[in-house]
């Protein structure tokens, strides 16, 4: 039986975490070729939310012990990007989803002073791996 985590995504903006309604959220995965599977595209909501994202992983019994040498890891990566005209974009990459697990990814979009282009003030974050 295929095991399943969700990615859900929620954008903001300031410190005082407001929502951006409207803002694009892409969710890729890395193919063995190296290419990206595109997942989702999504606008956000009001409340800044996407839509739960159900990604496969792999299955949870091979989370439930220490992994040896080259073992695949027990959990599934994925890639996200948001933006939105006026904010600087963001992206997330080896977001892992673990099987039966909501993951919240979280992004706060700075807005561009007049005259910032969006991808020239683009910020990126890599989750480094667990140490299962």
């Amino acid at each position: 039986m295929p095991a399943f985590g969700i990615l859900q995504v929620r954008v903001f903006t300031s410190i005082a975490e407001l929502p951006l309604a409207g803002a694009t959220v892409i969710v890729a995965q890395s193919t063995d070729s190296g290419k990206y599977a595109l997942v989702s595209v999504q606008q956000t909501d009001s409340s800044g939310m996407i839509h739960p994202v159900p990604l496969s992983t792999p299955p949870i019994a091979q989370s439930c012990s220490p992994s040896a040498g080259d073992a695949p890891p027990p959990f599934a990566l994925c890639d996200v990007w948001a933006e939105m005209s006026g904010y600087a974009m963001q992206s997330a990459h080896d977001i892992q989803i673990f099987p039966g697990v909501d993951t919240l990814q979280e992004f706060r979009l700075p807005p561009l002073e007049q005259g910032q282009a969006d991808l020239s003030q683009r910020t990126s974050h890599t989750t480094p791996a667990h140490d299962l």
